[in-house]
């Protein structure tokens, strides 16, 4: 002991000792008797030098149907394991007892799930370190590899789920990995559901959702819903306007002129906020929902207004010339 080397060789050599281990925590762990849920999250973090954080506990006991909150208390009771600091792991234990666990494993009927658990952890530091989206992503990113097997891509999507308790920004994720598992749409509807409700003015989700729907119906409400949420965003107006209009040309007898109309407003009132700031196409398409809904002296206005800004439109010239046959 004449250095801090020297001291560190020896602390090592004596946690080391097998006799020393046993006398400080074997009793301690046969007293937790048949509780095979508190020995197993006491294996669990032996194998994690720095210990674990929260989501990545409960995404291994999730799936195991794991009492954690008794096995915790059981094992802290003992002075198994110890609570981290809000900003440090969430389960940690000292070194002694790690090095305890990791003997004690050797030859146990969990080696083989304790050593599988692990595995799947280690595959997402992110996960280790409790950074849920982060390590959501990185799920998410590794799930869509075809090498990976069927059940273990079912392990994946359960520990994403796992992780939507902890940000619920997550549901996105979630929503993307079980279409992409083939999951039944009313699943993956109700997670892009949950992550709208998480974030109401996440207009992108909106949009993916109406998209991947097979719903017309719902497709129709979702576009149109998103371009309500976000009145600023100009060429998603457009864009809707472009769908609502040529989905009148297809099937006008799809609603009643009332409901029509209630659609095409909202998208006109956007349209028009921004009016000054439209281009050629996007003023065309306005024109139209005006044509549609009955507006024409409305329609007229947006068309000479199109003239001015971009003459050569072909949209633009096109409608011009429907309105002189027309009107």
């Amino acid at each position: 002991m004449r250095s801090e080397a020297g001291l560190t060789d020896l602390l090592t050599r004596v946690v080391r000792r097998g006799e020393l281990l046993d006398a400080l925590f074997r009793r301690s762990v046969a007293d937790l008797g048949d509780n095979e849920e508190a020995i197993f999250v006491f294996l669990l973090l032996g194998q994690f030098a720095g210990g674990l954080a929260e989501p990545a506990v409960r995404v291994i006991t999730d799936p195991a149907a794991i009492d954690l909150d008794l096995a915790v208390r059981e094992l802290r009771h003992r002075s198994l394991i110890e609570i981290g600091q809000p900003d440090g792991p969430g389960y940690d234990m000292p070194a002694m007892a790690r090095e305890f666990a990791q003997q004690f494993l050797a030859g146990h009927i969990l080696q083989t799930e304790i050593s599988s658990a692990a595995d799947f952890l280690r595959r997402w530091p992110s996960l280790i370190q409790g950074r849920v989206v982060d390590a959501a992503e990185g799920i998410a990113h590794d799930l869509r590899s075809e090498r990976v097997p069927r059940p273990e891509r079912e392990r994946m999507l359960g520990a994403l789920r796992v992780l939507t308790t902890f940000d619920g920004s997550v549901w996105a994720i979630v929503a993307r990995a079980e279409r992409l598992m083939g999951a039944p749409e009313e699943i993956w509807s109700e997670s892009y559901k949950r992550a709208i409700e998480v974030d109401p003015t996440r207009t992108d989700l909106l949009y993916e959702w109406s998209e991947t729907s097979s719903d017309s119906d719902r497709q129709v409400e979702l576009k149109v819903q998103a371009v309500s949420t976000d009145r600023g965003n100009v060429a998603l107006a457009s864009k809707v306007a472009h769908f609502l209009n040529s989905l009148y040309a297809r099937d006008k007898d799809r609603y009643p002129r009332v409901r029509w109309t209630a659609l095409m407003n909202r998208i006109i009132d956007v349209l028009e906020t921004s009016f000054l700031e439209l281009d050629g196409e996007a003023l065309s398409r306005l024109a139209w929902l005006y044509i549609h809904a009955g507006r024409s002296n409305e329609a007229r206005r947006i068309v000479e207004r199109g003239l001015v800004v971009d003459p050569e439109n072909e949209s633009i010239r096109k409608l011009a010339e429907y309105q002189r046959l027309r009107f």
